[in-house]
Order: C-alpha cells, then structure tokens, then sequence
C-alpha cells in the first residue's frame, strides 16, 4: 500500500471519529500518557470515504482500535489490513500488512478483540480467509500462520507471552484455548460441552461454490441407516442471520441432528457475508431481499444438479436476517417446498420504524435511504407477497423480542390463516432475538423436526412431541 494512501485514510479515519491523541515522548514507556481529548472508540468502527491521490474515492471501515504505544486500527477493504499509527496520528503512517484476508469485522457485539500485542513486540492475529478462521502472527509485514486444527476463533486475549481464544472445528466443541506464544504449542482450559460424537456419526462440511455463491454442505450420515435405493435425501438450506455476518465449518449439533436422520444441510454464505472480503460483502449493498434469495435458490439447484439431494423436498430456513429471506423465497421461488422461519422480518417499513436503536439505520445500507426509497422497502417485504406463499411454512417467535417484534411473525401467520396455507406458529414466553433458554432450545428443534416429518412425508425415528400444523391435509406430497 503507497503510503500517501496510507495517510490519507488513516487521516480520514480520525478525521472522522474526531480523535486526537498526544504522545508523551519525555516519559519512560511504563509512564508514557495520552491525552485521547474527544477521542470516541466507537466512532472509529464503520465505513469512511476517502480521497485518494490516484482520482477517485474509495471507502474503508476501520474496526478494534487499540493502544500500545502507538495506535493501530484494524482496517478491512478488499484485502483487508494493518493500518498503523507511528506516533501522532500526523506523523509516519504505514501498512504493516497486505494480506487478501480479513481481520476487522462489523461489531455485532461488544469487545470482538482480533489481535492482540505480544511482549516482543510481535502482533497476533484472527486472520479469516474463505469463513476459516487462522491465529497469525504479525512480524516484519510477515503473517504467519500457527497450525491449530481449528477452523473458527474468536475473542483474542494475551498477556505477552500467552495467547487465549475460544476455538471451535468440525469436529471438536467451542473451547477456551491457550496457546503460548513461543512454544506455539495449545492446550485446551475448558470446553463448552462435553458431549462427543463418533467420527462415523460426523457429517464433516464441504466448501462448496455455486454461481459466484458460498457454502458448507454437510451430507446425511448415518451407519446404522441406508436410505432407499429410489430415493435421494430431503435437504435443509440453513440461511444464517445478520446479514453482514457468516458461517464457519464448525461442529454444529443441530446440523448433525439432522444428518445423522438422513437429511443434508447446506449452510449458505450469500453474497454478502462476511468472511470473503469486502467485494463480496458489498454484493448485499441495496441488494437485500434480492442476493441472498438468489444464492440459496442457487445451493439447492446446485445440489439437486449433483444429484445429492431430492430437489422436490427442499426447505428453506433461517432467523432473523435469515428468516427474513426464508418467507420471501417462499414468495418468490420455486425451488423450497417448506420454510421454517425464526423471528424473521416480515415488513421492511414497520421493521425500520420499530427496530432497537443499534440497527436503526442498518436498512439504509441494505435497502436504500429512508424515506426517499419507500417503494424498494414495500417491494421488498414478504408481506407485500404473501399471497404467493403457498407452501407450507413454520415459524418460531420469541415474545420478547425486541429486534424483530412478535408482529413481524404474526402479520404472515394471518396472511396464511386467511388463504388456508399449511402452518404454524409457536410463540415462546420470556424469549428475545434468539431462543437462551436450553428448554425452549430443544422443543424449536423438536418442532423443525415434527414439522419437516410431516410435510415431507417420513417417519421420524425421534419420539417428539408432533406440533400441529393447520391445513397439513394441503400438503401436496
């Protein structure tokens, strides 16, 4: 990266964040000050345009900004990179990496530490490439990469010598890991279960790519079973939440539910998603309702194509973000035969005025300005097309959720009611954006299962408590 350009955006970047940090350089290290002045952390996280010497503007998010002894912010565009600030934030600034990888990621939540300075002045790094994750260490505009056998870490924490992340893989549990950073060997602190599965019970996830589009497929499996010589199994297209967010090729139990029932599941990365560079993800900019609904329409046909799935029992889900493509995919096309949609957004207008404050203007990137693009907003809402949803569909609400109010599920369940279309709705008392409690947790997956059984016509081998679902007596077989 030139390093006029690098001045230049970082420039932008505390221009635009309003930042101002004094380096004391008369005092030892271990006393050295900053006056950070207006300095406001959160500020610095988003998208900033900048000029740029070569003509032209181009636009840059920086995200984890930290202190050491001087201030480096992590910066993502197509590449994504280590934008450092020697000294003043007006002084010597230079790219310590260029790597086609991410590092900064949008802050969903709070405190996503990516990297971490070590006590010899080496920097390690949570480095995704293609939704796998690496720990890197930075040395010298060198990454290099520590070989861990996990493909998903997070929350990245050392004290100098020691580094600690939670890490997950396809076969092993989210783990709290600690890795020492001179041996370079790992050593597991805790898992978050204990529960194992056989190596003949795994169904391991393959990176798939469909016209330009990624996922994971996970194929049924089961030893014990062999499903009919006639038949090819039911698939689940599993549409993750978010949207700007993705999902990893990690151990997953509610995947393996299914394939271990003889059902397949391919877990979309639409275009979009996080974890493939900034290029991809702004493929989802003004595009939602349009992209992701492409790009799981595209997993099944993909798959049906391969000859791994029967392309007449396809179902469609997701929440959130994800539940939202699930009920206008059931609107708009023909490859899902059933949806299940878990607090997913039904009318884009109401969502924009009711929604929690943290992603208040989160649709304006996703769809377009408020009010001027209205008419986008309305064409775009599930409910604006839930006349054409004639399949049979599942939803799931928590009653407490503030994200996507219980009225976003209820507008569509009584569309349905209305055209007599095969349903239903479960509601869950004391429940938010995303079911915590462990009970609720399992009679979800018990209903997805009862509901799936009986629309696609197989008998369940699990001795769950069946839902009822209206109009079933619809359901073309």
């Amino acid at each position: 990266m030139p390093r006029s350009l690098a001045v230049e955006i970082l420039s932008a970047i505390v221009s635009a964040s309003r930042a101002r940090a004094d380096r004391h350089d008369d005092a030892p290290d271990s006393e050295r000050e900053f006056d950070v002045g207006e300095f406001d952390c959160l500020e610095i996280s988003g998208p900033v345009d900048v000029e740029v010497e070569t003509g032209g503007r181009t636009s840059v998010s920086a995200s984890g900004p930290e202190w050491a002894l001087d201030l480096l912010a992590v910066e993502h565009t197509k590449g994504g990179l280590f934008i450092g600030c020697d000294g003043d934030c007006d002084g010597e600034v230079s790219a310590l990496t260029q790597e086609r990888a991410e590092i900064g990621f949008p802050q969903w939540v709070f405190d996503l530490s990516r990297f971490a300075f070590l006590g010899d002045g080496r920097i390690a790094c949570l480095v995704t490439r293609d939704a796998v994750d690496s720990l890197e260490v930075l040395a010298g505009g060198t990454l290099r990469r520590l070989e861990l056998p996990y493909t998903h870490l997070s929350a990245l924490r050392t004290d100098g010598s020691r580094i600690v992340v939670v890490g997950a893989s396809p076969t092993e549990p989210s783990s709290v890991l600690e890795i020492d950073a001179e041996t370079e060997t790992c050593t597991v602190l805790r898992r978050s279960t204990d529960l194992t599965l056989g190596d003949e019970l795994l169904s391991l996830p393959e990176a798939v790519t469909f016209e330009g589009a990624h996922g994971f497929y996970y194929a049924p499996k089961n030893p014990d079973f062999v499903g009919p010589d006639d038949e090819r199994p039911p698939l689940i297209v599993y549409v993750h939440g978010g949207p700007t967010a993705h999902v990893p090729p990690i151990l997953q139990l509610s995947v393996q539910f299914f394939t271990t029932r003889g059902l397949g599941v391919i877990d979309v990365n639409y275009g979009g998603s996080t974890g493939y560079g900034r290029e991809y993800r702004d493929r989802l900019r003004g595009q939602w309702g349009i992209v992701g609904v492409e790009d799981s329409a595209a997993a099944a046909s993909y798959l049906a194509e391969r000859g791994d799935i029967d392309p007449a029992r396809v179902e469609i889900t997701g929440g959130s973000a994800g539940g939202y493509t699930t009920l206008l995919a059931l609107a708009v096309r023909d490859e899902f035969a059933a949806g299940t949609s878990l607090f997913g957004v039904a009318d884009l207008v109401t969502f924009h005025e009711d929604t929690h404050k943290f992603e208040s203007h989160y649709d304006e990137y996703l769809v377009g300005p408020w009010p001027e693009a209205i008419e986008e907003y309305r064409e775009r809402s599930p409910i604006s097309h839930a006349d054409s949803i004639a399949r049979p569909l599942l939803l799931l609400q928590g009653l407490d959720d503030k994200v996507v109010p219980p009225a976003q599920s209820e507008v569509i369940v009584d569309a349905l009611k209305e055209r007599g279309i095969p349903h239903a709705y479960i509601a869950f008392a004391g429940e938010g954006h995303g079911f915590r409690k462990a009970e609720n947790q399992k009679r979800a997956l018990a209903a997805h299962a009862s509901f799936l059984a009986q629309v696609f016509g197989f008998e369940l081998a699990d001795a769950v408590e069946p839902i009822e679902i209206e109009n079933v007596e619809r359901v073309v077989s």
